[in-house]
């Protein structure tokens, strides 16, 4: 699958590095130190490892706080900050939109939206306060969970760059997603590992651990 945004030439990175907030360019490249995650129609992850990334009983408990809710926009209210989210599970949910770390599509009746959340699986209209909402993007049904790690190459203001066990490079926008403390410390030589939401046509960072 050809993951834009995610997998990228050294060179192409290279200059979205020099630009600062500007984007690169995508790339085809394996990555076998990747596990990758299947999302259902209700949000859960279904673990398929690599030889590099464990079990799949490991695998599977490395993403299991992490969910995409996706649903059709079915009203907005400017004045309260809230959108209607009727979700491919049945449920209608209000969701603030301030409460979303990163919203990175528009909001809008009868737009299609997944957000990327941590915490337990929502489901039968459950409040969403018990969940960290990541990031909104534009729906997909072909959004998976994935989990990669590496060494960190290149760090710069809004993208950053590492390298995997297996040499491949891989690239990521900053979209505000939670971190732990120093994990992007330094300008390389950071050891992370990376949960994202990926796509077709875009990934992004749900979570970036530091690794010993």
């Amino acid at each position: 699958m050809r993951k834009t945004y995610l997998y990228m030439t050294a060179v192409a990175m290279s200059a979205a590095l020099a630009a600062g907030c500007q984007k690169a360019e995508p790339a085809e490249t394996t990555a076998a130190a990747e596990t990758v995650a299947e999302s259902t129609g209700t949000g859960m992850a279904e673990s398929e490892s690599s030889e590099t990334s464990g079990t799949a009983a490991q695998d599977y408990e490395r993403l299991a706080d992490y969910h995409l809710l996706q649903g059709i926009v079915t009203g907005t209210n400017d004045e309260k900050g809230t959108f209607t989210l009727k979700a491919d599970d049945g449920g209608e949910y209000v969701i603030t939109t301030g409460n979303i770390g990163d919203v990175e599509t528009e909001i809008a009746d009868d737009s299609l939206v997944v957000i990327g959340y941590i915490g337990v699986e929502i489901h039968d209209n459950m409040d969403l306060e018990k969940v960290n909402m990541v990031i909104a993007a534009p729906g997909d049904d072909d959004w998976t969970i994935a989990y990669a790690e590496g060494t960190t190459t290149a760090n710069a203001m809004s993208t950053f760059m590492m390298v995997t066990a297996d040499g491949t490079e891989m690239g990521f926008m900053k979209d505000g997603c939670p971190m732990d403390e120093d994990a992007l410390g330094g300008d390389s030589g950071a050891k992370i590992g990376v949960v994202y939401m990926d796509s077709e046509d875009v990934s992004f960072p749900l979570e970036i651990k530091k690794l010993q």
